[in-house]
């Protein structure tokens, strides 16, 4: 019976995988229509209601597998036994990896995320996940001796990771794994410790990094620094809205993680003396394991700020021309940053410009975008408060001068090249674009890099 119990059990989780990827391909199927017929609302919705499906399939499945079980939903030889046979299962699966992470998502779901062994789930895959290291030289010749198929998958993009490739094809969930089995490889495979990340302590959350590795890791605080006045359920739904939106290229893409266990030997003191004073309510210390009830990953960028200290008088240029090209394509894809400081926006390894921080991210269509009325009195001048209503969700383009506080050199350099972003007039006209329905083209590079016939001037190529 508990033979036959397994297998059920094993099936059951299965059939959802196999219900939800049919469900998958059929709105993705469309994708080619879609994109002929230049719907680029349509695949916006389509591309939420394909994260929304994985949950609604997993939360579905639950149900049936918690009747199968019964009394051994939470035995984790019970599980081991089953990981085993859903493994037989999918052996020799064309997609073999996504359903691997379908059932680990029934296990997280049941367990809340504790316990995540690779005997009871599939922390690592069974049939390899890992492609052979890259040796290669920095030139490379692709030569056609096999199909045009063979030779595209030898092309990819080797500096990408391969999490972040998974995700934009809508197989978010597994781009999580993935992302957790090589940080996995990594910690083992080094010894430096993790530190405070540089760069202007934030309000609402406390970063850490460590030098060998390429991502950043954000706890939100259990209280936030005045004048931010919100709840640590508003920064999550911050984060779940730009995880549904089109981010257009200019928002960093977040990995959410909840009960992430590391060694605690790889915290350094200063930053555990920091997460057990602003957020001691994330962090549970077990023996040598150190757990983080709940964190976001991302990709680690140089803070903006920081990188302009440096920068010369040429790079200045190039990247306040990335920092306003970034403000103007997340406001004609309906995402108003809300704080616009330098420091919440970092550079890329190709110099991109791209914006990090959500907490007070909203739809450009709820902002009230206004100009300052001219004072009546010397008294209204000369006033510490303001002479005029503030609602409360008014924004004051006006204002933005003040993200440049104690860089005049880049804000000169602004001002030249983007100036219309302090009249309520530039962000009014976005609104009615939008509300239109007109889509603008975002571009992943910078326009003088595009291939493009016809002939350009020196100012349009500049």
């Amino acid at each position: 019976m508990t033979v036959e119990k397994r297998e059920r059990f094993a099936r059951t989780i299965l059939n959802g995988f196999e219900s939800y990827f049919a469900e998958f391909q059929n709105i993705t199927l469309a994708a080619r229509s879609r994109f002929e017929n230049a719907d680029w609302l349509g695949m916006h919705a389509a591309s939420i209601e394909r994260i929304d499906l994985y949950k609604e399939k997993t939360h579905q499945i639950i149900q049936f597998v918690e009747l199968i079980a019964g009394d051994q939903l939470r035995d984790f030889q019970f599980w081991s036994e089953s990981r085993m046979v859903y493994a037989d299962l999918i052996k020799g699966h064309n997609n073999f990896e996504i359903p691997e992470t379908f059932f680990n998502s029934v296990y997280c779901a049941v367990f809340k995320h504790r316990k995540i062994r690779d005997e009871y789930a599939f922390v690592f895959s069974p049939q390899g996940d890992m492609p052979p290291a890259d040796v290669s030289a920095v030139y490379s010749r692709y030569r056609k001796e096999q199909s045009l198929s063979e030779l595209l998958r030898k092309l990819l993009m080797p500096a990408k990771p391969i999490s972040e490739i998974y995700s934009p094809m809508g197989y978010n969930k597994h781009g999580k794994t993935y992302y957790h089995r090589c940080a996995y490889r990594h910690m083992t495979s080094t010894s430096d410790q993790f530190i405070i990340a540089p760069g202007i302590k934030g309000m609402v959350m406390t970063v850490f990094t460590m030098p060998s590795y390429d991502f950043v890791f954000k706890i939100i605080k259990d209280r936030f620094t005045p004048p931010k006045d919100m709840t640590r359920d508003q920064v999550k739904a911050k984060y779940a809205l730009v995880k549904r939106w089109d981010r257009v290229g200019r928002m960093a893409d977040t990995q959410e993680f909840t009960n992430l266990a590391f060694a605690r030997e790889r915290f350094s003191d200063e930053l555990m003396e920091e997460l057990r004073t602003v957020a001691p309510s994330m962090i549970e210390e077990h023996g040598t394991a150190l757990v983080i009830k709940h964190v976001y990953v991302e990709r680690r960028m140089t803070p903006l700020n920081l990188y302009l200290r440096d920068a010369s008088d040429e790079q200045v240029r190039d990247v306040m021309d990335e920092y306003g090209n970034a403000i103007k394509q997340l406001a004609a894809a309906n995402i108003f940053p809300g704080d616009m400081l330098l420091k919440n926006f970092g550079v890329t390894r190709h110099g991109r410009v791209v914006f990090y921080d959500y907490d007070e991210i909203q739809p450009l269509l709820d902002c009230d975008f206004r100009k300052i009325p001219e004072p009546r009195s010397e008294e209204e001048e000369m006033a510490s408060q303001p002479w005029y209503s503030v609602g409360p969700n008014d924004i004051f383009p006006e204002e933005f001068r003040l993200s440049f506080s104690g860089n005049q050199r880049a804000r000169k350099v602004f001002d030249e090249m983007h100036s219309d972003v302090y009249q309520a007039e530039f962000w009014q006209g976005l609104q009615q674009q939008i509300k239109s329905g007109y889509v603008d083209d975002f571009f992943p590079y910078r326009r003088k890099l595009r291939f493009d016939r016809t002939p350009k001037t020196e100012a349009e190529i500049a």
